[in-house]
């Protein structure tokens, strides 16, 4: 992806600006009128056209490796999860029971089967 000149002028990393596209959120800190500042954008040209409005002269702009770091745990947990939903789903197909489940999730097999068993109609949205 090409790091454009606009964005690099306003003193932000270029990993924060790449990730910034690649998650399609914008997160700097700043004052207006007392209050922070926080841009959500969602393709390149918004996060160009925005960094582009930023007047820099009453801007703080932090370290933007923790909240990277949080968007990478987020993304962790939510693929962790799709794997357990995987996991789990072989589990049944495979003939086993919710209580066998229920044992290695350390839980009820009530509350696995109500986690990861099959959702009503009403839930599905049919």
């Amino acid at each position: 992806m090409e790091f454009a000149a606009s964005a690099a002028k306003h003193g932000i990393s270029r990993d924060d600006v790449l990730h910034a596209i690649r998650n399609a959120v914008v997160a700097v800190e700043g004052e207006f009128d007392g209050e922070v500042i926080m841009a959500k954008t969602r393709t390149e040209s918004d996060v160009e056209a925005w960094l582009d409005e930023i007047d820099t002269r009453s801007l703080t702009v932090s370290d933007g490796a923790p909240l990277r770091a949080i968007g990478q745990a987020l993304s962790a947990i939510e693929a962790a999860e799709a794997q357990l939903e995987q996991a789990v789903g072989a589990a049944k197909a495979a003939g086993l029971s919710w209580g066998a489940i229920a044992m290695v999730l350390n839980t009820s097999k009530q509350a696995a089967h109500r986690k990861f068993g099959p959702k009503p109609a009403k839930e599905r949205g049919d």
